[in-house]
């Protein structure tokens, strides 16, 4: 009576199930075709024009443009060397995932 365990099973068929399990993927690809790009990610590349209209999206700020104008102040502002932004954080997580399988190979 192994089937008993799994709630859905017992109502379902597999094909179902399944069907079920990829219509989660598929209504997330089509929701993310309609976000904007990251107004950070804009700015970087020099498309201020899309950065702005992001951030007026993203912010629901359409009759708020000092709003908008503020948050790609800020954006410009903190803005870092992208590359080296990267670097950091991959030189980061390596050393934090190698680190311990270093110690652990020592032993």
């Amino acid at each position: 009576m192994e089937f008993r365990r799994f709630g859905l099973g017992m109502v379902l068929e597999w094909r179902y199930q399944a069907a079920a399990c990829a219509l989660i993927p598929v209504a997330f690809h089509v929701v993310m075709y309609f976000v904007p790009e990251s107004p950070r990610y804009l700015i970087e590349i020099d498309k201020h024009e899309k950065a702005v209209k992001a951030v007026t999206w993203l912010k629901r700020a359409k009759k708020s443009p000092h709003v908008v104008s503020m948050e790609i102040s800020q954006v410009n502002n903190s803005k870092r060397d992208f590359g080296i932004f990267l670097w950091e954080i991959t030189w980061g997580k390596f050393r934090i995932l190698w680190s311990p399988l270093t110690f652990f190979h020592d032993l």
